[in-house]
């Protein structure tokens, strides 16, 4: 009995915790670019546009609410490919960096991404550019919660502009006050039963005892 009693009552503490489904979370942020040499480290000079050969990446922005711990984001940047001839394959700066800033929730870390170009455009226009960041994930926190923001593979051909796409996961993690509360209920039961025990075999041994 007791044993069920404490089963059902930390079945309804985890249940009343903070979890991923039931949370819906707004983030806000923007987007700079950087191109660096192959050998570079990182970059230290990012900007709302940046431009190599024909290839011009502009800042984005984004305002997304998960649901299910999921959004997708439409706009983390413009990328804008003229029919100007130039071989990113081999070009010694083609490192494109890619720099995300929260502005919502509360702490949020600045996530950094990066890619070498690849691809040509030839005099004729013909060819184009694959931008794919590496890695494609990158994960972070935020006040309460853990993110994890995905870009997806960006294929661009001459005369042409697209938005550099992704989306991102969430989950809430439960403050150290939920585990506080299910530890003391816990302990607080555990105390009742040993007691009711105590008592249920004291009561035991009065009965069984017959005079001399």
């Amino acid at each position: 009995m007791i044993r069920r009693a404490l089963t059902s009552v930390a079945a309804v503490l985890l249940i009343g915790a903070p979890t991923a489904q039931a949370q819906t979370i707004n983030f806000v942020g923007s987007t700079q670019f950087c191109f660096t040499a192959v050998t570079a480290t990182s970059c230290s000079s990012y900007s709302n546009s940046a431009t190599l050969g024909g290839l011009t990446l502009a800042s984005g922005s984004f305002n997304v609410t998960t649901f299910g711990g999921f959004a997708a984001i439409t706009n983390l940047g413009l990328a804008t490919l003229t029919t100007a001839a130039f071989d990113y394959s081999n070009a010694v700066n083609r490192r494109l960096w890619m720099r995300v800033t929260f502005t919502s929730p509360p702490g949020s870390s600045t996530p950094t991404f990066e890619s070498y170009l690849a691809g040509a455009v030839s005099g004729s226009g013909a060819g184009g550019v694959q931008v794919a960041f590496t890695p494609a994930s990158v994960s972070g926190t935020f006040a309460g919660g853990l993110y994890t923001l995905n870009t997806n593979t960006l294929n661009l051909a001459p005369g042409t502009s697209s938005n550099v796409t992704g989306s991102i996961t969430a989950s809430v993690v439960p403050e150290p006050s939920t585990y506080v509360l299910m530890g003391t209920g816990m302990l607080a039961l555990l105390g009742v039963a040993r007691r009711r025990r105590r008592s249920g075999s004291a009561t035991t041994n009065g009965v069984g005892d017959t005079p001399a």
